[in-house]
């Protein structure tokens, strides 16, 4: 463990930018003392995950063991990368035919998180200042079901609205994020009647999207 942080330190001092800090979204870079480090880079999280706490297993085991680590990890590290492509995306709305780009443009978003409080993956604030965009991703290997998207929406909806300075008259926008297409006679949960809140939208982040990113 130690071994890791010191090789971590040691990285970090070439290269800065391979840790961020991340603070709730509305809060100040200067006064804000709620902030978490994470590593930004996909792959050196992937080694710091998957590779440094099973050196020894993997050098001497077969390939079938090796993969079965990787196998175990993937899911959380596909996870948490499919929710930063999220929340990197949103200033890029505009630029899409997504339904939420007509209730923005959007400004960055951020995780938001306070105390016993429920956290949000995704916050933004529209750049009008009326909206503000709540959002719950999620990530699965197969393509989302009616099924799948309704329980996230509900859960999104049973957390409320966050207490942000600023955003009390905001008007709110739900979305939920899924990677990738949907499976045949999936529903929007918008238009499940009676189920769900008539403004909650589904948003895909498509291939498309993604290139504008780079």
């Amino acid at each position: 463990m130690l071994e890791n942080i010191m090789l971590l330190c040691i990285m970090f001092s070439y290269e800065p930018g391979l840790i961020r800090r991340e603070l709730p979204f509305g809060e100040s870079k200067k006064s804000s003392k709620r902030s978490l480090y994470r590593i930004s880079d996909p792959f050196i999280r992937f080694w710091f995950r998957v590779v440094a706490p099973n050196r020894s297993l993997l050098a001497e085991s077969p390939p079938e063991t090796r993969l079965s680590v990787w196998q175990k990890n993937k899911p959380s590290l596909f996870a948490q990368t499919w929710e930063e492509l999220c929340r990197q995306s949103v200033p890029l709305l505009q630029k899409s035919d997504s339904p939420l780009a007509e209730r923005g443009p959007w400004g960055p978003a951020r995780r938001y998180w306070r105390g016993n409080s429920p956290e949000w993956d995704l916050v933004a604030r529209s750049l009008d200042g009326r909206r503000l965009l709540l959002g719950e991703v999620k990530y699965h290997a197969q393509r989302a079901t009616t099924g799948m998207v309704q329980r996230a929406a509900n859960a999104l909806l049973r957390k409320g609205v966050p207490d942000i300075p600023g955003c009390k008259d905001c008007d709110i926008v739900h979305a939920v994020f899924f990677p990738g297409s949907t499976a045949p006679g999936t529903r929007c949960p918008g238009a499940v009647k009676g189920k769900v809140n008539p403004d909650l939208l589904r948003f895909h982040l498509e291939r498309r999207t993604l290139e504008m990113m780079r």
